[in-house]
Formats: structure tokens, sequence, C-alpha cells
């Protein structure tokens, strides 16, 4: 992983668009008690700089959708802290930038025939 892309792993608060739960799940074994809260999160870099100039133009490269899962026991007398067990980072720009690569594949191989 380059710095840059380890730089965009980085979320700063005030970046956070927007979020919200997605599912809330309970294991149980025998013994032991689980509970998973699956997040995503819609992060744009500047943000908060964005919305106090009322701008309204946001970079595609600077827009984020992030996936968490947070694992947590909660068996009697457990006192383990909330753990995040799964994240998902996806730039909206590679998302795009790979669905237009596809089209263009598919154009040119049809074009082939």
């Amino acid at each position: 992983m380059t710095e840059e892309q380890r730089s965009h792993l980085r979320v700063l608060e005030e970046d956070i668009a927007g979020h919200y739960v997605s599912s809330i799940d309970i294991r149980e074994d025998e013994d032991t008690k689980f509970v998973d809260i699956f997040t995503i999160f819609q992060v744009v870099h500047g943000y908060k700089q964005l919305t106090e100039s009322k701008a309204n133009v946001v970079a595609d490269n600077d827009t984020y959708v992030l996936n968490y899962k947070f694992t947590k026991e909660y068996s009697e007398n457990s006192s383990e802290d909330w753990m995040v067990s799964f994240i998902n980072y996806a730039n909206f720009e590679d998302h795009m930038n790979d669905q237009m690569n596809f089209f263009k594949k598919s154009f040119e191989d049809k074009g082939k025939k």
C-alpha cells in the first residue's frame, strides 16, 4: 500500500458526510455471546470546509464509502471492548473508472465480431 493510499484511510470526524447502521447481528455459542454492528459511512475529505464555504463541488477522488463491522463479546463476566473486525474502503473515482473500463472493453469486444 502506498503512502497516499494509507493517507486516505485516515478519517477525521469532520469529514463524515453521512453514516448509518446497516445491521445488528447477535451470535451465540454454548457459553459465548457476540454482537456485530455493521456500519456504512460516506466520507468526503475536506467536507467541513466544503460545507462552511457553501461549495457544491466535490472531487470524485475525495469521496469514499467505508464499511465497518464492530464486534463485542457480551457474555456474562466479559469486559471486552469493541473491536473493528472488518473494514472495506471504496473510492468513488476508482469504482467509476472500473465501470467505464468494463463497458469500454465490452464495446470493443463487440466491434471485433
